[in-house]
């Protein structure tokens, strides 16, 4: 299964279980409402939602599979973990920023937007998780690790960044999560502090609409999303030749918020289209 082939059928399963779930979001959300419609509203939507969360992982662990046995041919099947344990209470735990919004006076298009984004991201992240995990957990492969890929570009500045900087190999003994409450704005602050390890760490951050997809590399070259990852370079590279004349020595947060600025102007530029340092829609 091709990096094309796992997005195109993990889109399908998010475009029916939003389908399902937008009709119930918007008969519940009509304006203020109390703890018992919430209440109520958490109660049907959950049901509705985890079927399609537990095929997503479960189409995760086929795309795991199949992505692997191109690497390693000569490797025996690892056996690994689906994320389809996700109770109640954690759903309502990632949807609750929903219900605050609508306390404070969100008008409901607004709240079903917001809500329609987190609950994409309790979809995305248990795929994420599965394979996160799974490779984690291969602790028979020496080189070993993950990459990201977005299957939907021009993604945002941050994602583009994190793609550029190619795969996050594994150490013995590490593990790692997925997923991220916040904008990507608290993601580039977290940048801004130019430390190596913490931008290791943010390689495993996934922020409210974030399009990306894990990727299993078992290589130190030739893996899957080599051809993404130089374009986003090139990306990143042009951002730094044109911010040049402006970074100053000892302000890495300034100098990396110039750079995440251009590769904004570079990605969503009128010439986009045209521009051979923009992300290519198709480069799997």
């Amino acid at each position: 299964m091709d990096l094309n082939t796992y997005a195109r059928r993990k889109q399908n399963i998010l475009s029916r279980m939003l389908a399902a779930l937008l009709y119930v979001f918007q008969q519940f959300i009509r304006g203020y409402m109390s703890a018992r419609e919430w209440n109520d509203m958490m109660t049907v939507t959950y049901r509705v939602m985890k079927p399609y969360r537990d095929e997503g992982t479960q189409l995760a662990r086929e795309f795991y599979d199949s992505n692997r046995a191109a690497q390693l041919p000569d490797k025996a099947r690892h056996d690994i973990f689906t994320d389809d344990f996700y109770p109640e209470r954690w759903y309502r735990e990632a949807m609750l920023p929903v219900y605050q919004k609508l306390q404070k006076g969100a008008t409901p298009d607004v709240a079903v937007e917001e809500a329609v984004a987190r609950v994409t991201k309790v979809y995305e992240d248990a795929q994420r998780r599965t394979l996160i995990q799974g490779i984690t957990e291969d602790t028979g492969q020496v080189v070993r690790g993950f990459a990201r890929f977005d299957p939907r570009p021009p993604t945002c500045a941050f994602c583009t960044m994190m793609i550029s900087r190619g795969p996050v190999y594994i150490k013995s003994g590490e593990g790692s999560t997925a997923g991220w409450p916040f904008g990507t704005e608290r993601l580039e602050r977290l940048i801004l502090d130019d430390d190596p390890d913490a931008i290791n760490e943010l390689m495993n951050k996934w922020h409210p609409d974030c399009t990306c997809i894990v990727v299993p590399v078992y290589k130190y070259d030739n893996y899957p999303t080599q051809a993404q990852e130089k374009e986003a370079f090139k990306i990143y590279e042009e951002a730094v030749k044109r911010t040049k004349h402006l970074v100053r020595v000892g302000e890495s947060k300034n100098n990396t918020r110039l750079i995440l600025n251009e590769m904004r102007k570079i990605i969503y530029s009128p010439q986009k289209e045209q521009d051979e340092t923009t992300l290519g829609r198709n480069v799997a």
